[in-house]
């Protein structure tokens, strides 16, 4: 501790958050900070608009992506404490749709289980492609979901899974009767006095809202299509919600103010206040695997742990770091910490909560940058607010991530070629053309010929959705790009060398199927039937 003051101190953080900025890409920031239950400081930098230069404020409207996963978490939580489920009560006895292939998930997953990330269900991001294209409609949803793969036992470990959140959406509507959205914003947005903050983008204000980026290696920034995820989407109730810094600050301190009550009383509700039932919501359900960190936990839309500890394990920067992670506090008193990251394409989002001094830090970006520098932002603000004796130096730190980030997509070509047969030909590449289909029957693939001479990939029958292919070997073809060509499309991130080969198989001498490993985590790629062609 320097003795400065708060002022004084983000004063200082000011220049360093402009290099963090500088460095990541960022085109747009906007901060809010809570003490000991008020709002002490806001401020922003960049541009809402880059090609215009409108500036970003505390009133900019930004994607939460992820941030949305805590709020659905509450809404459930009104519904418990109503009376009309329990944390306990199966998805299937809710959801009439569920039908989850696995035995044991079909009859024991609970909704705890799916908020707490611990069904052991495959992570699966193919519905999320090019230009913030969500490729599968809502009423593929429980479809997709019923065909996930169990990866592990049921409250075996730790799996983060955006699929959960889908369900839990389903919960809600189911439950309540109307969409989980609608249901979100009569239950919480509206009595909280919320004006800027919805599930639907049509419904907010249109005004004071920020486009989405992302940029290439050299920093320049990339104008892409909004964040599509909503209430009226797949995959809205992991990362449907919109807000700005201003509203979510009223938010979070009716929450904090909740807290306080509800643990000190051991009711479920507050008085005037919308959140029910922030015990169970806030306690650790799932340990997450971090080593030296045994206090690292889910609870319900939360990443639950203390300082000195690591913030931040939800966010990208966990996939480059691991262990590796700043140990933030150290030196300082122990503090309970609540804490989620949020990644779209076009942006990435904050929000720690320390509940013991009702204290806050919330990060909202309009940029899909070179690393994310809203998680990184709020871990230097989160040193700020409690002036810890021994501090990062988040700049060399938001390099090394860059620098990890632009290796990790030479490191996929790297791969490719050195796994590589040499010296193998294709069949004629008219043999390789048709249509494919998987056994869901969600996702086709088109494989054209164009000029004659060169294999594509088409996704969905969606002209942005095309890719070059290059031979690799034998029956197998590539289709990788590089980073900026990832950038330009809108596209989230880098999957690994073997999401980008697809081998064709035949029988019988004729090409009947090809396989794609669209989920890296599963041991064997998914088989798509050829169906024309």
């Amino acid at each position: 501790m320097d003795g400065s003051t708060l002022t004084q101190r983000l004063a200082s953080a000011k220049p360093v958050i402009e290099r963090i900025l500088s460095l990541s890409g960022t085109v747009g920031l906007s901060y809010g900070l809570i003490h000991e239950g008020k709002v002490v400081h806001t401020e922003s930098f960049g541009f809402r608009d880059h090609d215009k230069k409108l500036p970003v404020d505390e009133e900019t409207i930004f994607a939460l992506c992820s941030l949305t996963k805590a709020m659905v978490a509450s809404g459930v939580g009104i519904l418990v404490d109503n009376g009309k489920l329990s944390w306990d009560t199966k998805i299937r006895d809710v959801v009439p749709g569920f039908q989850q292939q696995s035995e044991e998930l079909h009859q024991s997953a609970s909704i705890l289980d799916c908020l707490s990330m611990r069904t052991g269900m495959q992570p699966n991001g193919t519905w999320l492609q090019s230009q913030n294209n969500i490729i599968f409609p809502p009423s593929d949803s429980l479809k997709i979901i019923n065909n996930l793969k169990q990866i592990q036992p049921l409250r075996h470990g730790f799996q983060y899974d955006n699929w959960a959140y889908e369900i839990a959406g389903h919960v809600i509507s189911h439950t309540a009767g109307v969409n989980w959205g609608s249901f979100l914003s009569s239950h919480l947005f509206q009595p909280l006095g919320l004006q800027r903050t919805g599930t639907n983008a049509r419904a907010l204000d249109g005004s004071n809202v920020t486009r989405a980026y992302t940029v290439l290696d050299n920093r320049t920034p990339v104008l892409i299509p909004d964040v599509q995820l909503s209430d009226q989407t797949l995959m809205g109730g992991a990362g449907g919600a919109r807000s700005c810094v201003a509203d979510l600050l009223n938010y979070y301190t009716a929450f904090l103010n909740a807290h306080e009550a509800q643990a000190a009383s051991g009711a479920t509700a507050t008085a005037n206040l919308p959140f029910k039932q922030l015990i169970p919501i806030t306690s650790a359900h799932t340990a997450i695997p971090l080593r030296g960190f045994e206090t690292q936990a889910y609870g319900m839309g939360w990443a639950v742990g203390h300082l000195p500890g690591p913030l931040g394990i939800i966010s990208p920067i966990f996939q480059h770091l691991g262990d590796g992670m700043p140990l933030l506090g150290k030196g300082g008193p122990s503090r309970m910490t609540l804490n989620h990251a949020g990644t779209m394409p076009g942006a990435m989002t904050a929000a720690i909560l320390f509940p013991e001094s009702k204290s806050a830090v919330v990060v909202l970006t309009n940029t899909k940058g070179l690393t994310d520098a809203a998680d990184t932002v709020s871990q230097l603000l989160t040193e700020v607010l409690f002036d810890v004796p021994e501090r990062h130096d988040f700049v060399d730190l938001t390099q090394r991530i860059v620098d990890v980030e632009l290796q990790s997509w030479r490191n996929v070509a790297a791969e490719l070629e050195r796994g590589q047969t040499p010296g193998t030909t294709p069949r004629e590449l008219k043999e390789y053309v048709g249509t494919y289909r998987n056994a869901l029957g969600t996702l086709r693939i088109d494989i054209l010929l164009q000029e004659g001479s060169r294999l594509v990939l088409r996704l969905q029958a969606l002209e942005e959705e095309t890719f070059a292919m290059e031979h690799y070997e034998h029956d197998t073809f590539t289709w990788n790009f590089s980073r900026d060509e990832s950038a330009r499309r809108g596209r989230i991130g880098n999957y690994g060398a073997e999401y980008f080969k697809i081998e064709f198989v035949q029988e019988g001498g004729r090409i009947d199927r090809l396989a794609w490993k669209t989920v890296p985590l599963l041991p064997e790629p998914e088989m798509f039937m050829r169906v024309s062609g």
